[in-house]
């Protein structure tokens, strides 16, 4: 394989581990907006019998090739160094790669932000409408009241979660 094709395999692994990490903390955090919303609503299993469902790991499965398309775009950089002696040196393979993942740090945000957590808040959108349902299908006032009051608290919780980690980079 070319030096190319081993950074592209490697940063698509990387990728991918890294989506399926905030996949997980969204579904953590989807939750924890319910269960805290529950809580303050009082809404006990013995008042609706049942339990309130939690989204559970599966509601959302990423087609991760739609997440990672843009690193198989990449067409890699030409990376000579000029060495003393006059003639040009190719760097290693490792010193490619550093290039490679200083590419994908400065742009994996943007393609994050325009396709994963698009998807990401439709799907806990659709769940709250689904949530709505399940816990007061005979009262649409008080459905719609519950699904837009969930929807801003996970909206919250996401946009927290963001603010804390760019504090913690700073």
């Amino acid at each position: 394989l070319s030096w190319l094709q081993k950074a592209r395999q490697i940063l698509i692994h990387s990728q991918q581990q890294d989506i399926a990490a905030r996949v997980q903390h969204w579904n953590e955090l989807v939750n924890d907006a319910v269960r805290r919303l529950q809580s303050t609503l009082n809404l006990s299993s013995a008042r609706h019998n049942q339990p309130v469902p939690m989204v559970p790991a599966f509601i959302f499965h990423p087609a991760m090739h739609s997440y990672t398309a843009f690193i198989g775009n990449w067409n890699g950089v030409h990376v000579t160094i000029v060495g003393g002696g006059g003639g040009n040196q190719h760097r290693t393979f490792d010193s490619y790669l550093q290039v490679a993942i200083h590419w994908l740090e400065s742009c994996k945000y943007l393609q994050l932000a325009i396709s994963l957590y698009r998807d990401m808040v439709t799907c806990a959108s659709n769940y709250c409408s689904l949530l709505s349902e399940i816990l007061f299908k005979q009262d649409s006032n008080h459905r719609s009241m519950f699904d837009r009051t969930l929807r801003y608290s996970i909206l919250h919780q996401l946009f927290a979660a963001t603010l804390s980690i760019a504090t913690d980079i700073d």
